[in-house]
């Protein structure tokens, strides 16, 4: 038998609007987190993460078939400090049947408190789940190009990517 207490407090607000044939989405996030338990090395850990994210999405630029997507987020963690990730994604239709994208985006994901802190025995069967206390964020690059044609019966798609991770929290 263990005792474990846990809190966690969410509170999100997000708000789009349309000017000028733009779609504009702000937004905002808080985190806190808070567990005691004998489950964890030291007993216990708090946290708290904000996020501020800003879009704009802009449909038939001047006319022409090109859309436009970009943003980007900011999250300020109490343990691991301040990570922007920026997107872009361009589309242009230079005719009915043929589309091209480009992609770019950066990611962010900071270990939880089971991959950090979590310690558990289950001698029965003879295993040990351990956290690691010194993991860092993973933080993520990925391009994207892609193609598209559609012909009567033929769709034809291709598409190139590239993602680099560095520090996968697995």
């Amino acid at each position: 038998f263990q005792v474990t207490d846990q809190q966690l407090g969410l509170f999100a607000l997000q708000h789009d609007h349309f000017l000028g044939g733009h779609l504009f989405t702000e937004g905002v996030e808080f985190q806190s987190e808070y567990i005691e338990t004998d489950r964890l090395k030291d007993g216990d850990a708090t946290r708290q993460r904000m996020a501020f994210f800003l879009q704009d999405q802009a449909d038939d630029i001047g006319g022409s078939s090109l859309q436009i997507l970009s943003g980007i987020r900011f999250d300020f963690d109490s343990w691991f400090g301040f990570y922007p990730t920026p997107k872009l994604a361009i589309r242009y239709d230079p005719v009915d049947a043929f589309r091209l994208r480009f992609v770019y985006g950066a990611g962010y994901r900071a270990p939880d408190f089971k991959e950090l802190f979590l310690y558990f025995e289950n001698p029965s069967v003879g295993y040990v789940v351990e956290g690691n206390p010194d993991l860092a964020p993973e933080t993520s690059h990925s391009l994207q190009f892609e193609g598209e044609l559609y012909l009567d019966s033929l769709n034809l798609i291709v598409n190139v990517f590239r993602n680099n991770i560095q520090g996968l929290i697995t």
